[in-house]
């Protein structure tokens, strides 16, 4: 389950100080206003109630996108002013890379004021590190070693990465990166199952296809949604698409590794890693279309998905 790291999400302009300010780094187990945890925290439910008028303001530069249409009257403006105690002004920067380019070159080299914050991913490392060795951007380094900031809970392996990335040649850290789970690598060629249904009929998750088979004749003929009408559906799921989402192709992995004919053809390597093999030559394959032509012929696999299952394993409907 790999993760991915988008760099230059955010470049900080010389006036950035953060809320705490920027003197030295703060004593271990405070802030760095010195304050515990908790006092911390009772501070913030204090500042949520502050008159926004009396609050410092920050101005964002925001590299534009065409599908937020208000910047100022917006849910996660209005949440990280009250959470911050702050009031956001926000500088909008143009939507295409090129221009946002341009725009911030422009500013450094006219002695425009710089917004306190950029967010953009216009600016290539190499660009952050020019602004930043000519003062333009401050160092960043006392705020990612703080212990009370969302960086510190990254995983030790990807902050190592990220580090390593985003230190510039001079040792000093200009600019933060947009660091995210890729979710949609936890969710391909998997099953999942009504829980709900399992607990009713006092059943647990199935582990082996014997087990899920008897799972589902249940789930067919013991009414678990509890309508009194034998209307649950068994087997069902997306057939075409892209990455992992055919459930045949995944019905098919519990009996041989198929990558779904996307990669190589369906070519695949044995269990020793050396020899290739084409898994639907194999006995292991035979015995998934027998298994899933079985649940077919009791209704536990939903007469919808027929086509893409007779599209993709052959003469599946009229194997013995």
């Amino acid at each position: 389950m790999r993760k991915r790291m988008f760099l230059s999400a955010a470049a900080f302009g010389m006036a950035l100080c953060l809320i705490g300010g920027c003197g030295a780094a703060p004593a271990e187990g405070t802030n760095s206003t010195g304050l515990s945890a908790t006092e911390e925290q009772n501070e913030t439910a204090q500042a949520q109630q502050t008159d926004p008028a009396e609050r410092e303001t920050l101005v964002v530069g925001l590299q534009t996108d065409s599908f937020i249409t208000d910047y100022e009257d917006n849910y996660m403006t209005k949440k990280i002013e009250d959470d911050l105690n702050v009031n956001l002004e926000i500088y909008e920067l143009p939507a295409a890379a090129k221009d946002v380019q341009t725009k911030v070159s422009l500013m450094a080299t006219s002695g425009e004021d710089m917004p306190d914050i950029l967010i953009t991913t216009a600016l290539s490392l190499d660009a952050v590190f020019d602004y930043g060795s000519k003062g333009i951007f401050i160092p960043l380094n006392e705020y990612i070693q703080r212990e009370d900031t969302n960086f510190a809970k990254i995983e030790e392996n990807d902050k190592e990465t990220i580090l390593n990335t985003i230190t510039m040649a001079d040792g000093n850290i200009y600019t933060l990166p947009k660091f995210a789970d890729n979710l949609w690598n936890y969710t391909p060629n998997r099953l999942y199952i009504n829980t709900v249904w399992l607990e009713k009929l006092g059943l647990e998750v199935p582990e082996t296809t014997d087990e899920l088979y008897e799972v589902l004749k249940a789930f067919r003929d013991q009414d678990p949604n509890g309508n009194g009408a034998q209307d649950e559906l068994g087997v069902y799921g997306y057939t075409a698409g892209d990455y992992g989402e055919d459930i045949v192709d995944t019905l098919m992995n519990a009996f041989v590794f198929y990558n779904g004919g996307s990669k190589n053809g369906g070519l695949a390597l044995d269990e020793t890693g050396k020899t290739v093999i084409a898994p639907f030559t194999t006995e292991e394959w035979r015995q998934g279309l027998q298994y899933m032509k079985m649940l077919y012929d009791e209704g536990l696999f939903v007469p919808s998905v027929l086509p893409m299952i007779s599209h993709s394993s052959g003469r599946l409907l009229t194997m013995k």
